[in-house]
C-alpha cells in the first residue's frame, strides 16, 4: 500500500507545501515535485491493513509463543508454506508499529478459542479453500469452518460460533512473514485483509 500521506523537507528542514510544491496521489503512489533544486527527505505514513490486538499469541519456530507486541525482526516465526502444505520457518518481513483503536472484533470458535482483530484480517475458510477477510459477511459468518494448526503442523477445522464488536480502547499490531506473508496467530493461519494475491495459489484442503 502507498503511504496515506507524505512529509517532504529540504536540507534546511523547510517543509514543502502539498499542492504548491508537489502533488501526491495516495491511491497510486504517484508523486510529482514541481521543482527540485536541493536534496530532499521524503517520509511516508503508511496505512495498516489487517491487525491483531495486543496480547495475541504468535507461534515461533522453536514451538513457543510470543505476544505480537513483542515480536522483533530477529524472531524466527513458524508460518504456513503454500508450496508444501506444511509449517515452515521464516523471519518477519514487516512489523507494523503500534496503533490504537476504540473498538475491536472478538471472534469465538467451536473449541472455545477466540481471537481479537481490528480493521481487517484474514483466515483460511476450509469450506471454500480460500483466505477470507472476517468482514466478508458472505464467506465469514457463524458456522464458517476455519483452519487451525497445531505445533506439529496438523490442520483441523473449527467453526465460528460468535462475532462480537466490542467498544474498548486497545493497541493493535500486524506482522508479516517473508515469502508467505502469513503468521500463526492463536493457532490460526492468518494474513492481512487483502487476499486477492494470496488466493492465486488455488489452495486445496491442505492449504
Amino acid at each position: 500500500y502507498a503511504p496515506s500521506s507524505l512529509t517532504i523537507t529540504d536540507t534546511n528542514n523547510n517543509e514543502l507545501v502539498a499542492g504548491t510544491d508537489y502533488t501526491y496521489d495516495s491511491e497510486t503512489g504517484a508523486l510529482h515535485i514541481k521543482s527540485v533544486t536541493d536534496d530532499l527527505t521524503i517520509k511516508g505514513s503508511g496505512r495498516s491493513e489487517g491487525c491483531l490486538v495486543k496480547g495475541t499469541k504468535i507461534l515461533l519456530a522453536n514451538g513457543t509463543y510470543k505476544n505480537i507486541e513483542d515480536i522483533n525482526y530477529d524472531d524466527l516465526l513458524m508460518v504456513w508454506s503454500y508450496d508444501t502444505g506444511k509449517l515452515t520457518k521464516e523471519y518477519p518481513l514487516w512489523i507494523e508499529n503500534e496503533h490504537t483503536s476504540d473498538k475491536y472484533t472478538k471472534i469465538t470458535f467451536s473449541d472455545n478459542s477466540f481471537i481479537k482483530v481490528v480493521m481487517a484480517h484474514s483466515f483460511f475458510n476450509m469450506d471454500i479453500n480460500k483466505f477470507v477477510d472476517f468482514n466478508d459477511k458472505e464467506n465469514f459468518h457463524i458456522g464458517t469452518n476455519i483452519a487451525k494448526v497445531d505445533k506439529k503442523g496438523n490442520l483441523k477445522k473449527v467453526f465460528v460460533t460468535n462475532i462480537e464488536e466490542i467498544y474498548e480502547n486497545v493497541s493493535y499490531y500486524f506482522v508479516a512473514s517473508t515469502r508467505y506473508y502469513n503468521i500463526i496467530s492463536e493457532d490460526f493461519v492468518t494474513t492481512d485483509g487483502y487476499v486477492d494475491i494470496t488466493n492465486l495459489y488455488k489452495f486445496n484442503n491442505d492449504i
